[in-house]
């Protein structure tokens, strides 16, 4: 049975496309020491990841919810001094290069905030080889499939064309709900690590080996 083309590509962006999973743990916990709530293990925030964007989990770890928008500026400016030499997984350059000489709609979809994700983005030179983005202030986030639809409707491609790409079970089970084919990224030992789920999605142990999948 031929292989069903690929029209769109939609990645998870951190741990997916970029190398920031082993700071930011360390940046909410030092928003959420600094305006006075307690100590927070870096494990606990990992585990909150699905649980939606910065808002959302600071609200999670802090008593007094009116802490919460003083929380997230501490977070945001963190943020700008731990992702100042954020980079790209290595072959995720000549992925992204290869899927836009190809013609292939690339998208991002993250739990993390618009002001998050594009501040990331732009840090790493994402910004301009990316034709859309959704976050989890504009839609539910994952594993809800609200934002996986979204991008296949804004690209005009059905989810069976589409691949969603995440290290994480919240990526898969975003794809499982949107009806479209799913990567599981395990090129980082944190990403193979993390995966716990039943495991029929593909697995792909480097970027390299994608262009087996979107290549006609």
């Amino acid at each position: 049975m031929p292989q069903r083309p690929v029209d769109a590509v939609v990645f998870d962006l951190d741990g997916t496309l970029v190398d920031t999973l082993g700071a930011l743990p360390r940046v909410y916990a030092a928003a959420i020491r600094e305006i006075g709530g307690r100590e927070v293990a870096e494990d606990e925030i990992v585990a909150t990841w699905h649980m939606g964007p910065s808002p959302v989990l600071l609200g999670h770890f802090l008593e007094d919810a009116s802490l919460v928008p003083a929380a997230l500026e501490c977070f945001y400016d963190e943020l700008a001094t731990a992702m100042a030499r954020v980079r790209l997984f290595p072959g995720i350059d000549d992925l992204l290069t290869e899927l836009r000489a190809s013609g292939v709609s690339v998208g991002v979809l993250t739990n993390a905030t618009r002001r998050n994700a594009e501040h990331v983005m732009q840090r790493a030179g994402l910004d301009a080889r990316i034709d859309a983005l959704t976050t989890a202030d504009e839609v539910p986030s994952k594993p809800r499939p609200d934002g996986l639809l979204d991008l296949c409707r804004r690209f005009g491609v059905s989810p069976g064309n589409t691949l969603m790409v995440g290290d994480s079970w919240t990526d898969l089970e975003a794809a499982d709900g949107a009806g479209t084919r799913s990567v599981h990224a395990a090129w980082t030992e944190r990403g193979r690590c993390r995966l716990t789920r039943p495991a029929h999605h593909v697995c792909v142990a480097h970027p390299q080996g994608m262009a087996a999948i979107f290549r006609p």
